[in-house]
């Protein structure tokens, strides 16, 4: 079965319905994501993060049954990719899936929860991550003043990292290839953790343009960019929520992905923001991301002028 692309997605799905034992079709516009990114300030690593209400913690949209079949595809054909948990998680994994589904049933009531079918040997992250479109990780630590490490995740739409590659690893390792991470952000993110209560949830959002509109991308971050036009790059941003558990006191950090064509970009005032944003990055950062080959020629596509005039 062919990897989904989100730019793909058809308007008419036709989806099995487990309370009427009978396919169904959904019907729905092809969505584009609604979050925008960028502003303009002056480029500096920054948290970000914002309140978060809880009727809002989970996104469900009309993409919500090809990115679960995904979700479902990958953890069946690549499960040891895309889900890893160490051992003693599974009472904050029972947490979250309970969560879940009270979310879900709460606020999202017309999707039905198929929980029962799946095996009951899963880890309940796991099956947790097959009723949503968000990745979801979890974060904790031993003792207090530790910093948080990544203990489990259901990780099927990875923006270029290896699951296998960070789990077990705290937050100051994370994120160690991030330029700028040590001295800017690092403080932050740990305080903001320890700040973190099951009352007051947050979210951000993160961006990069790529060529490749594929959900699942373990691999690429860094690599070499070339001269690529516009038609050829798609903008990808991550929703990113936080939220402490109340009884385990873990960290649940979930990760949502938006995909778009970049040429879908049309609103005057998203562009200049884009441009700015781009423009504003340092070398590091640009390299960091895969966008040092084009980044001025996007910059000046995105203003409507040559790039020998920027």
């Amino acid at each position: 079965m062919p990897a989904v692309r989100e730019h793909d997605l058809v308007a008419i799905v036709a989806a099995f319905d487990p309370r009427t034992r009978g396919i169904v079709l959904i019907v729905s516009s092809p969505i584009r994501h609604p979050h925008r990114p960028f502003d303009q300030k002056p480029f500096r690593l920054r948290v970000g993060a914002r309140p978060l209400e809880e009727a809002d913690w989970l996104e469900v949209d009309g993409q919500y049954q090809q990115h679960v079949r995904e979700r479902l595809r990958l953890l069946t054909e690549n499960h040891e990719d895309v889900f890893r948990a160490l051992h003693g998680t599974e009472a904050s994994g029972a947490e979250v899936l309970a969560l879940v589904r009270d979310h879900m049933s709460t606020h999202h009531p017309e999707i039905a929860l198929d929980v029962h079918s799946m095996s009951p040997e899963l880890h309940p992250l796991d099956v947790a991550g097959r009723l949503v479109q968000e990745d979801l990780c979890l974060m904790d630590r031993e003792e207090p003043g530790d910093e948080y490490r990544l203990v489990a995740a259901s990780l099927c739409f990875p923006s270029r990292w290896r699951l296998a590659d960070k789990i077990g690893r705290p937050l100051s390792e994370i994120h160690q290839p991030v330029p700028h991470y040590a001295e800017q952000l690092n403080s932050a993110t740990n305080s903001l953790f320890d700040r973190l209560t099951p009352e007051r949830p947050i979210w951000r959002l993160n961006w990069s343009l790529l060529d490749d509109p594929a959900l699942y991308q373990p691999t690429g971050h860094s690599a070499p960019s070339q001269a690529t036009p516009p038609e050829q790059l798609w903008l990808r941003i991550e929703r990113q929520t936080l939220r402490r558990l109340p009884d385990t006191r873990a960290v649940l950090f979930t990760i949502r992905i938006h995909i778009s064509p970049l040429t879908d970009l049309v609103d005057l005032r998203d562009r200049e923001q884009l441009a700015v944003a781009l423009s504003g990055l340092p070398e590091t950062m640009l390299r960091y991301k895969s966008m040092a080959g084009f980044a001025q020629e996007i910059v000046a596509w995105l203003r409507g002028q040559s790039p020998r005039s920027i």
